[in-house]
């Protein structure tokens, strides 16, 4: 017994002795006090951190679990990066219900009817999937990458129920599995854009 919780203390040193040349796990820089989160994520010392935090993981990993955290990693990046810096501005703030007014007069206000108008602009400018609309002169810009305005694609189309089938009956046909898995890829897929 006594053999084997000495074994099972030292093989972690051996373990982190061979990963010795990785040096210390680099560690986070401090946030200034007048810096936005925002702004923080975006510095050139965060960016460089993270960037010494993947290869300190991938060297300390032989498993490649650091890889697929640094995939996930490189994916936030480049989607930061391509989304336009303050495109939408700050989410429309809620006005100030008075004290004596009901729930239903308070949305019938002017400054909640436009509240709940901003925040729908809002939302559907902080969606990754938008409607774009093409004019002549962005065509041919968007001609050779962007044909496909949504990544996913189209969402699946339901297939037509037949006459005389029960819905236990509908769903077992092959073109309602078809279509379910379909439905649960393309949802997986906008999943991920999020």
């Amino acid at each position: 017994m006594k053999h084997i919780l000495i074994t099972v203390l030292i093989i972690p040193v051996f373990c982190f002795s061979q990963n010795s040349n990785c040096g210390d796990r680099p560690t986070k820089p401090p946030i200034s006090i007048n810096e936005t989160k925002k702004d923080y994520k975006k510095s050139k010392k965060y960016l460089d951190y993270k960037q010494s935090l993947k290869h300190w993981k991938r060297c300390v990993s032989p498993t490649g679990i650091g890889d697929e955290i640094d995939t996930n990693l490189e994916k936030k990046i480049i989607q930061h990066i391509n989304k336009p810096v303050d495109e939408c501005g700050d989410a429309p703030k809620k006005p100030k219900r008075l004290k004596n007014q009901s729930i239903d007069e308070y949305r019938k206000t002017v400054e909640h009817v436009e509240y709940r108008k901003k925040m729908k602009e809002w939302k559907k400018c902080m969606s990754p999937i938008k409607n774009i609309r093409r004019t002549s002169s962005d065509h041919k810009e968007l001609k050779d990458d962007d044909d496909i305005i949504n990544p996913c694609g189209h969402k699946p189309k339901k297939p037509i129920r037949q006459e005389g089938l029960n819905h236990e009956e509908y769903r077992n046909t092959p073109k309602h599995i078809e279509y379910r898995k379909k439905m649960k890829e393309w949802k997986a897929c906008i999943k991920s854009l999020k």
